[in-house]
This record gives C-alpha cells, structure tokens and sequence, in this order.
C-alpha cells in the first residue's frame, strides 16, 4: 500500500469522510472527537437517505449494534457483508433499511413495532424472524415488501400482529420461497399478495377471518387450510395455484355471498369444495379452471340456482373433461334448473342432487338401440370400498334382454339385446339406499334409413320416385310452377348422420330453374322464390349439372324433416331436381 506515512494519511482521510458523511446525516462531529464516538452518533441518526449511508457504510460493515430507538431509511441497504444487525430498543425499522444485505443472518429486532416499505427486503441469507413487537395497531398508510425476496426465510413469529389496514402488508413475505411456517395467533386478516409465490408455505398458524387478491397465490405446498372460520375471499387470485390443496369446505361463517374470479385457479390437488348457503350471488369466470382432480363441487343455497359467471369455471377439471368422475351437487329440487341454466347447462350431464353424495350410481341416460343390435353399456359406481351385490332386469324381454352382467366396486358392464320395436325399463338394483329410483329407459326403434316422403299440403306438384330409384319433382314442362315435398324421418341416436345423393340440373337456366333443400326441421316456402333463409342448400345461379352428396348431423333423438323443393321459372321438361336417402 505504500510507506507508513501514506498508510496512517489513507487512515485520516477514511476518518474524515466518514464524519463528513454523518454531519451530513444531521450528526454535529469535530476533527477532535475520537473514532471511537463515531458509533455513537451513528445511533443517534433517525433518518436518511440511500445516497448518504451508502457513502457512510460503504458497504464494509459486518455488525451493526446499538441503542438506536429508530433506523432511518436506506440505513443499511445493500451492505452485503453484514451479517448482524442488533437494536433490541428499535421501534421502528425505515424505508430499505436492510434491504439488499444479502449476508444478513442474525437479528434483534425485539422491540420493532413498524416496518417500513422493504425494510428487510432481499436479505437471501436470513432464516428466521422474530417480531413480538410488530403490530402496525393505528397505521393507515399503505406499506409493501417488508420482507419480500428473502429466499433463505424458513420461519416467521409474529405474536401479535394483526393488520389494521388493508394495505399495511400487502406482499410483505412475497418471493419467500423458503418460508414453512408462520405463527401469527392474532391475525384475522390476511393483505393482498401477502403469501405470495411463498412455495414452501405448509403452516400458517392464524385465527385467519379473511384473505385479500393473490394472498396465497403461488403457496404450492399449502396442502390444509381452514375455511371454516374464512368470513370473506374479498379479491380475486386468493388460491391461484395452491396445487397441494386438498378440500375447500365453506361454513355459515362465511358471510360474503360470491365467489371471485380465479379463486382456485391452478389447485391441482383440490378434491373436494362445499359451499356455503350464504354462497348465492356469483361463482366467478375460471374459479375452478385447471383444477384437475376436483372430484365434487357441493353448491347448497337452497332458494334459486347461483349464476356461474362463465362457463370456463370448470375448464380442465374433471367435470369438464372425464366422462365418469367430476360431479356437480346442488339442492334436489334445483338440479333440473341447474341443467338448463346459463352456464351450467354445458354441465349438464354432471349435475345431481345433493342426496346423491356418497354412494350413488353415474351414467343413468335413456338407452336407444336399433332393432336385432346388441350394445354394451357401463354405470359406474361411487363410494362403494367393496363390489356391491347388483339385479338388473328388463321389464319387458320381448323388446330387449340383459346378458353378460360384470360387476365390480367401480362400475357395472352389461349387453343389451334389442329383439324387437318397443320401449320398457330396465331396473339396477345396487345394495345401498340411494334415496333415487335406479332405472334405464330401453327404447328399440328402426333405424335413421327408415323414412318417408310426403307431399305438402298448399302444393300441386310433389315429388315422386323414378325408375332410377330417385324422388324427382313432377312439375316438369310446367313454368312458374314448383314442386315441394317433406322427407321425415326418425333418429334413433344423438349425432347420427343423414346423407342425401342430390342431382340439379337447370337446363340451362339456372336463374329460373333450381333447387333447394332446406335444413333439418324448416319449412321452404310455398312459392317461387329462393327463400335461403332456411335453405341448407340452393342452386340458384349453378349452372349445368351438379351431382353430389350432402350430409346432415342430426343431434337430438326422435322425429325430423327436410323439405325439397324446385322452382321451374323456363317451359322446359328437363330441368330436374332428384334425391335418394344413402344407406350406410
């Protein structure tokens, strides 16, 4: 470094800027005090700022002690060699204190009522807090971050601390990754975002009334939380992405009548969620989005159906997407509402009565099966732990039989014989009260192929069959004539499909002569016109001849019709519209 002379100059001139650094902290030090005063009037500064303690400190500092009742902003910050810091008389810790000491591990912070704004923010060295002192009792000013970013904090006692003001804490552990446990036996009120991203979060020792938006997003190894005292979720986001969560159950305690958005966003685990009676105004949009093993949503407000803002509530859940677990319970006498409701009605097939919790059988839809056809059908079964004794009988076994019975604790398998035309019941009989008639409506019928064609009323010409095997029309040679014909026919089956082999030819005259065909179960127009608005086909303006197939999704069971007309506007005899029903 040099010769003696220049070491002990070095020595003065560090002396000198650093009393110059605490006069300009308000500190009133001569050339004449001793280094050893230094300490004291570094105790005796209740405020600062960042560009002054940096230059005080310099960020060498290793131990900070003293009798400071105060430590005023940025005191501290960013001194990354300090490893203790110790004011057992502080009441109050300012603005960035410490933030940014990343060696920080041992602290007294025993007497500490107030933390400001990141005041032990980014400290990633420190494991534990205690804080019997901290309470922020009469604070009305908005705080955030005290702590966040404190990668290494495992535990956090916090005796008496109860937020008074909504936004006195919001974010305060944010980031912490680490942290397991916090022991807060008089907090009733949890601020917004809190928790958040707190990953290792597992116990939260709290009489906890109500949470704000984003208070435990993020807390993915929160495995238990107890609901039962919860009054309100008073913002949205509070559980987003709890994916150890287990069960949501909601007691009369709780006072607010909705759910928010996002709720339960990402809760992966979650099996199980009760609401409340007072729960009656709004479930909100994705509240159980991507929850995807969510077994039972239970909604038991008993005087209306609650609204489900959107019906992305459930996306990715298994109500949305399994075809045998995920189901919704509501009152017994609103469960038919609930199927026709906005909203829920996507859920239809996955609403039930209440009644039904526990051991109950899925999968009860009418059967519809084409005559001398075979079909299997499975039931599965809920809350059995052993393979139940099972009957089933048809009632009537000239119009179907039951072959083939397989029955296990979690589901039933049997064939279905159709032996003739008809309808009857077929009875399960499971052991165990389920409080609901077991049985399947059997329904044999013929198939879609079988139809009719009939003329329509209102009309001079129809349709008739050709030699070629096609209905053609019969208004030929006629001009400003049209011919018009209904073809019914019945759908035994939902999404079964009707192929129509069409030919249209205009004669030439393609704007006077033409086709159509209407969609399933509208009428065309009795007249001349090209009426497209039921119209699933036209050709009108399709010149020469076109021969193709088209295809119709019928997606109820049941009676259907499609009208066919052609409009002949030329005295021509070879314009022609021609049909046949395709059979598979």
């Amino acid at each position: 470094m040099g010769t003696t002379v220049e070491k002990l100059n070095k020595v003065l001139e560090t002396k000198e800027a650093i009393r110059t650094s605490i006069n300009n902290k308000g500190g009133t030090l001569t050339e004449n005090d001793t280094f050893s005063s230094y300490s004291t009037a570094i105790d005796n500064i209740k405020t600062g700022s960042e560009e002054n303690f940096n230059a005080l400190v310099d960020r060498t500092i290793t131990i900070a002690e003293g009798e400071a009742t105060e430590i005023g902003d940025y005191a501290f910050q960013s001194c990354v060699n300090l490893t203790t810091a110790k004011f057992k008389n502080a009441t109050k810790i300012g603005n960035s204190a410490f933030n940014d000491c990343s060696s920080l591990k041992d602290v007294d912070f025993s007497s500490v009522s107030f933390i400001d704004s990141r005041g032990v923010r980014n400290c990633t060295s420190l494991e534990k807090l205690d804080l019997p002192s901290l309470t922020y009792e009469g604070i009305n000013q908005e705080i955030v971050n005290q702590f966040s970013g404190d990668t290494a904090l495992k535990e956090v006692n916090m005796p008496i601390f109860n937020a008074s003001y909504s936004k006195v804490a919001n974010g305060m552990f944010t980031n912490c990754n680490s942290l397991i446990t916090v022991n807060a036996p008089k907090m009733t009120y949890v601020p917004e975002g809190m928790f958040y991203l707190c990953s290792s979060l597992t116990n939260v020792n709290a009489p906890i009334t109500e949470v704000s938006a984003l208070s435990f997003r993020g807390c993915s190894s929160l495995k238990v939380f107890d609901f039962s005292r919860l009054v309100k979720i008073n913002g949205n986001s509070a559980f987003n992405d709890c994916s150890s969560l287990e069960e949501a159950v909601f007691t009369n305690t709780y006072t607010y009548d909705r759910l928010i958005y996002n709720t339960f966003y990402g809760c992966s685990s979650l099996k199980k969620v009760d609401l409340c009676e007072n729960i009656k105004t709004m479930i909100g949009s994705s509240c159980f989005y991507n929850c995807s093993s969510l077994q039972s949503l239970i909604v038991r407000y008993a005087n209306g159906v609650v609204p489900l803002e959107n019906s992305n509530a459930f996306t990715n859940s298994l109500i949305a997407s399994s075809e045998t677990e995920g189901y919704i319970y509501v009152p017994d006498n609103l469960a038919e509402n609930y199927e026709t409701a906005t909203n829920w009605s996507v859920y239809s097939n996955k609403i039930k009565p209440i009644s039904l919790i526990g051991k109950n059988i899925g999968d009860l839809d009418n059967v519809y099966i084409e005559n001398n056809n075979t079909i299997s059908k499975t039931i599965y079964l809920f809350g059995f732990t052993n393979t139940p004794e099972v009957e089933i009988i048809s009632n009537d076994e000239s119009v179907g039989t039951i072959n083939n019975i397989v029955v296990s604790k979690d589901k039933i398998t049997f064939d279905i014989n159709a032996l003739s035309i008809g309808s009857t019941t077929i009875d399960i009989n499971v052991s165990g009260d389920f409080n609901k008639a077991q049985s399947i409506e059997l329904n044999v019928t013929t198939t879609i192929n079988s139809y009719s064609v009939e003329e329509i009323e209102g009309s001079t010409y129809g349709f008739t069959l050709n030699g070629s095997g096609y209905y053609e029309n019969t208004n030929k040679g006629h001009q400003g004539t049209f011919a018009v014909c209904k073809l019914k026919f019945n759908a035994t089956k939902i999404n079964r499909k009707l192929k129509l082999e069409c030919i249209n030819y205009g004669g030439g005259y393609s704007a006077s002569c033409f086709g159509m065909i209407s969609k399933v179960d509208k009428t065309l127009e009795l007249s001349t016109n090209n009426d497209t608005n039921n119209a699933y086909k036209s050709y009108f303006y399709v010149s020469g001849t076109t021969h193709e197939t088209l295809s119709f999704i019928i997606d109820t069971i049941g009676e259907h019709f499609i009208y066919l007309k052609f409009v002949l506007g030329m005295p021509i005899n070879n314009a022609t519209l021609q049909f046949k029903v395709i059979e598979e």
